[in-house]
């Protein structure tokens, strides 16, 4: 009977830490953010930084910061997938460019646009207090053409354009245009690196152990 309410406690203590865990985790298109590590983790055993992390750094500073933890600068082929899995379309070259539109509905909804600023952070906000127009940015590329260019991104929501049009949601891609050293203004660096499989947890380790104490003295009791 012990043994039981034992193992019943500890299970719960895992559970509640599980819980804990993963109470803030953000998922959407296979795509999950866990919010304490600033990572955005998808099903193809990839994972991106979140792009406000590297807010006000260059291509070469952003490798030079985290090149060491595995993160490489996201290619082409890389943003075409995850702007194939969002339905934004897809391109493939230095020199392509690429864009989505919606029509503009006044913080009505929630897209795609919306869902993936979720996931990618928020690198810039108008008015800090309510939703109004937020967008995230972020260089990246390949220099297939060894130009020493490189490719920027930004998706929009509730966009009001300078010349007078208004777009609920906007997801555009540039050509060629930046160079490694450039920071913008109001973006980071799209950064990627293959999942590393953790060690288990020291809690993990420590509720087994009680596990197998457990056990060794139900079994003499018997």
């Amino acid at each position: 009977m012990r043994f039981r309410i034992l193992i019943s406690m500890i299970a719960s203590v895992c559970l509640g830490i599980s819980g804990l865990a993963n109470s803030a985790i953000i998922t959407h298109n296979n795509y999950t953010l866990n919010p304490d590590t600033n990572i955005v983790t998808h099903t193809d055993g990839t994972e991106w930084l979140q792009w406000d992390v590297t807010k006000g750094k260059s291509i070469d500073i952003a490798l030079t910061t985290f090149a060491s933890q595995g993160w490489m600068l996201v290619s082409n082929d890389q943003m075409a997938g995850l702007f194939t899995d969002f339905g934004w379309g897809n391109f493939l070259y230095d020199n392509d460019f690429s864009s989505n539109v919606e029509t503009y509905t006044a913080d009505t909804d929630i897209s795609t646009m919306d869902m993936f600023i979720e996931l990618f952070g928020v690198t810039y906000r108008s008015c800090p207090n309510i939703k109004s127009t937020c967008f995230t940015q972020a260089l990246f590329g390949s220099d297939l053409d060894s130009d020493g260019l490189y490719k920027f991104t930004e998706i929009i929501s509730d966009y009001a354009g300078r010349r007078g049009g208004v777009y609920d949601d906007k997801a555009y891609v540039t050509p060629d245009r930046y160079d490694r050293h450039y920071i913008l203004d109001y973006g980071g660096v799209a950064l990627i690196r293959q999942i590393v499989v953790p060690e288990p947890s020291s809690v993990l380790i420590f509720a087994l152990g009680l596990m197998g104490l457990a056990s060794r003295r139900f079994m003499k009791q018997a």
